[in-house]
């Protein structure tokens, strides 16, 4: 097994930044939801999970590099004392762009209205870690197999509707229920597998190259339990590269 691909999220759904090397501390990649939109209407921090209020943020771009950028779909670029003001205007809402997560931050989620979901087409309000922007773990892994094989069955999976920080190629497909509990060791880091990720409407929704896909989320619910990926806290921090080796313990 190794590291396929790494992945960081410099602002809260938004879209991600492939990286050749990451620095990955016990909080997780360095970088990785250092920020957040804050919506002063609502007093939630704004979510794709909401889609109809926030699921044009997954066509922002956000950079790191190392001062925060954020590229609008039409090219212009807002840095800055700038961001919060070009947020506001392109959402249409209230907005600040924040850096310090006190205690548990709250969002609002939405859950379509699909039938395998027992819940569907209801509103719930989630809570982020304690004084994190991240929702469940410091980690999201997934296995590239497991995807291929979703896609085999829909046409398209991309692991960017999955959003994780690092995609595993396992060579065949991994039941992740037996990786729960175990280690993994990829380059200089060690993982703990602590559970499997609960999918979203964030599978479904459009982002640049990707159009919607309300049955991503209906096949992972009807043949996989809902669960494709899985979280993982840190047990030694370390530097992680594309090509490393991913060892299960």
């Amino acid at each position: 097994m190794y590291v396929k691909a790494l992945w960081r999220y410099p602002v809260k759904s938004m879209l991600g930044e492939a990286l050749e090397l990451a620095e990955v501390g016990y909080d997780g990649l360095s970088g990785d939801r250092a920020y957040a939109v804050y919506d002063h209407d609502t007093g939630f921090l704004a979510s794709c999970k909401n889609p109809y209020l926030y699921g044009r943020l997954l066509y922002l771009q956000a950079m790191l590099n190392p001062s925060l950028k954020i590229k609008l779909p039409s090219g212009e670029v807002l840095e800055g004392g700038g961001i919060s003001w070009g947020l506001s205007q392109f959402l249409g809402r209230r907005i600040s762009l924040i850096s310090n997560a006190e205690g548990r931050m709250k969002y609002l989620g939405y859950w379509p209205r699909i039938e395998e979901l027992s819940h569907r087409q209801e509103y719930e309000v989630g809570e982020t870690m304690e004084n994190s922007f991240k929702d469940s773990a410091p980690v999201h892994v997934v296995f590239e197999e497991n995807l291929g094989m979703l896609a085999s069955q829909l046409g398209e999976a991309a692991a960017e509707r999955f959003r994780p920080n690092i995609v595993v190629c396992a060579g065949s497909p991994v039941r992740e229920e037996e990786v729960i509990d175990r280690e993994l060791v990829a380059g200089g880091v060690r993982l703990k597998a602590i559970r499997r990720t609960r999918r979203c409407v964030i599978t479904t929704l459009p982002q640049p190259g990707l159009g919607r896909k309300n049955e991503i989320l209906k096949k992972i619910y009807s043949d996989y339990r809902g669960f494709m990926g899985f979280y993982c806290t840190v047990l030694e921090p370390g530097l992680i590269r594309l090509g490393d080796t991913v060892k299960l313990l």
